[in-house]
């Protein structure tokens, strides 16, 4: 394995194509993830490989290979979207108002799941939501994928309770409910 990593961080990766495209495209691609980054082994994929297999590689072998190569864009985009959603969600507490202002309803979304603490999300939500448009609808609307019942106690009470989009008959029904669900579990 150390000879093909070195020949796929050498200059003459091309050659590299060539020797891996000669096994069966299944052998191949165990090869590459293997020796190869997630992002670095889509753009060589997309690169080196799409020429070399289409010509010589047997049509029924095909498919599952011009899949991978036709998506490359998407792939990569898919890779880089969630290395930003985890970096954000890294780094929440070193944005400024104007970078948190700037995240899309989806993103918010994203991260609100991708988190596990559920009181850390309800605060996210909150600061996320003062910073866009959209006040008391958006915010119910994203509460949706904050798990309150997983909070503690003092924390619904001190916090949750006190928030001003939760002011309202649909608001105070979502809090009792995560209390009477805390209750429940103890």
């Amino acid at each position: 394995m150390v000879f093909f990593q070195s020949i796929w961080q050498s200059p003459i990766i091309h050659h590299a194509a060539v020797g891996y495209t000669v096994f069966k495209p299944k052998l191949a691609q165990i090869l590459i993830n293997k020796t190869y980054s997630t992002r670095n082994r889509l753009d060589f994929t997309g690169m080196h490989l799409l020429e070399y297999w289409r010509l010589n590689i047997r049509p029924q072998e095909r498919p599952a290979l011009w899949l991978l190569c036709k998506n490359n864009r998407e792939i990569r985009s898919k890779i880089h979207v969630a290395e930003s959603r985890k970096f954000i969600t890294d780094k929440w507490d070193d944005l400024s108002n104007a970078a948190i202002v700037e995240l899309q309803e989806d993103d918010m979304e994203a991260i609100l799941k991708q988190h596990e603490c559920q009181e850390e999300n309800f605060l996210r939500l909150q600061s996320w939501v003062k910073s866009v448009d959209g006040g008391e609808e958006r915010f119910s609307r994203m509460l949706e994928n904050v798990k309150l019942s997983k909070c503690c106690r003092s924390f619904l009470q001190d916090t949750v309770m006190d928030e001003e989009f939760l002011q309202n008959k649909k608001g105070i029904q979502v809090i009792q409910q995560a209390l009477k669900d805390i209750s429940i579990s103890a």
